[in-house]
């Protein structure tokens, strides 16, 4: 990954930690995008 400039990165998901993972392990500010489904969820929509 490149230090600046624009990247997107897309990971194949086998597990539900695989998000939080992704935003530990990156050096840099990482932005997901998700599925509206899951924002109206009340449990996923507080945490996203």
């Amino acid at each position: 990954m490149p230090a600046y400039g624009p990247v997107i990165l897309v990971a194949n998901h086998v597990s539900n930690l695989d998000p939080p993972a992704v935003g530990v392990a990156c050096p840099r500010r990482v932005h997901f995008m998700s599925k509206h489904e899951l924002f109206i969820n009340p449990v996923s929509g507080w945490f996203l």
